[in-house]
């Protein structure tokens, strides 16, 4: 059967609930109870600020998601560590595991909410022609 092209409110509620589950674009649209194509969202995507809002928005209640899901295994390894009962190469298997996901979610988090968690800097100028220049550093 081919997938219907159209879009409609009630599929766009669930591939955004998907997103804010923290579902991956591949996920969502391998799902049976999605019966459009992730270029057909696209191109919707496209057409719609409101959509496109609404999947940003998505996107970053996903990413807080994942961000307190990070907390939570680092307090479950830190726990498992402090406990003893995990032999030492283990436990360094942990700590380097975690460092893996935390870094991918630094990076993820800083494509999704740039303003927040980005690394960029804006070089700002201040004053009058006449004045001297005052530069100061400011975070988007």
């Amino acid at each position: 059967m081919a997938r219907p092209k159209k879009i409609n409110k009630k599929t766009i509620a669930k591939i955004l609930q998907y997103f804010q589950d923290s579902c991956t674009i591949r996920e969502v649209f391998n799902k049976d109870d999605i019966d459009i194509t992730w270029q057909t969202f696209r191109s919707a995507l496209i057409k719609s600020d409101d959509l496109m809002n609404q999947y940003l928005k998505s996107r970053q209640i996903a990413q807080d998601y994942k961000l307190d899901e990070l907390t939570d295994k680092r307090k479950e390894i830190e726990e498992k560590i402090l406990s003893g009962n995990l032999e030492p190469k283990q436990a360094q298997n942990y700590v380097n595991l975690l460092k893996v996901w935390t870094a991918h979610t630094q990076w993820l988090s800083s494509k999704i909410q740039p303003k927040k968690y980005g690394k960029s800097a804006e070089l700002i100028h201040k004053g009058s022609t006449e004045s001297p220049i005052t530069i100061s550093w400011a975070r988007n």
